[in-house]
């Protein structure tokens, strides 16, 4: 880590240069209205970013983007969160704010619905997805819009909702097993208590860590 010096209101900031950080930017001229974006875990060269319109893709590190007619906003709905398929290259799913969860096989030239509240899941508005149990099982994860965490292990042709005294926000797991995992979720009965949660396993008693912490995400080995 840098070395840090302290400021005034118990405020930190780094002191020197980190060669890490020290990154040149450019704009991306031809995408417009980014919400996120999402890089392939297994193919550095490989992204998807979500704009307002729909979600486009490169396949050069951002040289260039390529719109996926399949992803646009009147099909999906504004699109939150894509996850990749680590065992399949093509593979990936995206979650939607109002439409739940659509998976593609060939690198999005065609989407096909999975999940929604119709079909079983908790809420169609799909904050994250979540690979789990060696690729096995898919969780969508509905944060403030609905309590509990919606399972499926047959892709997408049943769902179970599990959980369902938590609103979860972000799921965690070092092990590709699934093995040890760190949960961000808010109590049903007391919803403004942001809380960190440690379980051997999913089905398995959540344990408190903290409570009013914000978690924004998570660091460390991949899933």
């Amino acid at each position: 880590m840098p070395p840090f010096e302290k400021k005034d209101n118990n405020l930190y900031k780094q002191a020197g240069t980190d060669p890490d950080l020290d990154i040149d930017w450019r704009s991306v001229d031809t995408v417009e209205g980014a919400n996120a974006v999402f890089s392939h875990p297994e193919i550095s060269s490989r992204a998807i970013v979500a704009t307002a319109d729909g979600h486009q893709i490169t396949e050069d590190q951002g040289l260039t983007w390529t719109v996926l007619p399949a992803g646009r906003v009147d099909q999906l709905g504004v699109v939150q969160s894509v996850s990749f398929d680590p065992a399949n290259t093509d593979t990936f799913y995206v979650g939607s704010t109002t439409r739940g969860v659509w998976k593609t096989t060939d690198n999005g030239k065609t989407l096909t619905q999975i999940g929604s509240k119709a079909s079983g899941m908790a809420d169609d508005n799909a904050l994250r997805n979540v690979h789990y149990d060696g690729n096995r099982v898919l969780l969508v994860l509905h944060g403030e819009a609905a309590p509990g965490i919606s399972r499926t292990t047959d892709g997408g042709k049943t769902w179970k909702i599990v959980h369902l005294d938590y609103h979860v926000n972000y799921i965690y797991s070092g092990d590709p097993s699934g093995q040890g995992l760190f949960i961000a979720a808010s109590p049903v009965s007391d919803p403004y208590a942001a809380c960190l949660y440690v379980a051997p396993s999913l089905m398995e008693p959540w344990q408190e860590l903290g409570r009013d912490v914000q978690c924004t995400g998570f660091a460390g080995p991949r899933i």
